[in-house]
C-alpha cells in the first residue's frame, strides 16, 4: 500500500522518459538484467519522485545520514515485492532480504505519510 502511493504520485509528477537515473556519484542506476533504470520505469519515477520533489531531508535520508538514499528506496522496493509477489517477507525455502524487517516497515510507511503531506501542501497553494 505505501509503496502504491508512491507510485501513484511518481506518476503525475515525474515525467516517462528516457531519462537515465543517477547515483549520489553520477553513475546510472543499473535496474533488472543490469539495463540502465530510467524514469521511463515505475521504479525510476518514484526515485526521482522522493528524491526531487519529496526531498531526502523529508524521508530522513539526507546527506550524511547513516543510510544511503539510493540503497533504502532500492531496499524497500525489493521488499514490496517480496511481500507482494510472494505473500510475505518471509516465504520458507527462499531465502530473506537483509534489511526488510518490521521497524524498516514503518520507515516506508512514515516516507509515505511525507508523500501525503508533500502533496496535501501542494493542492493547498
Amino acid at each position: 500500500m505505501a509503496w502504491s502511493l508512491k507510485e501513484a504520485a511518481a506518476k503525475r509528477r515525474v515525467l516517462t522518459a528516457a531519462t537515465a537515473i543517477l547515483d549520489d556519484a553520477g553513475n546510472p542506476v543499473t535496474g533488472r538484467g543490469g539495463k540502465p533504470l530510467t524514469q521511463s520505469n515505475d521504479l525510476g519515477r518514484v526515485i526521482v519522485y522522493l528524491r526531487d520533489h519529496v526531498g531526502r531531508n523529508m524521508l530522513g535520508l539526507h546527506a550524511g545520514a547513516p543510510e544511503n538514499f539510493l540503497d533504502q528506496i532500492l531496499l524497500a522496493y525489493r521488499c514490496r515485492n517480496k511481500i507482494a509477489h510472494e505473500g510475505g517477507i518471509s516465504v520458507p525455502g527462499a531465502p530473506s532480504i537483509a534489511g526488510c524487517s518490521g521497524q524498516f516497515a514503518f520507515r516506508v510507511k512514515d516516507w509515505a505519510a511525507e508523500v501525503v503531506r508533500h502533496e496535501s501542501n501542494l493542492a493547498a497553494r
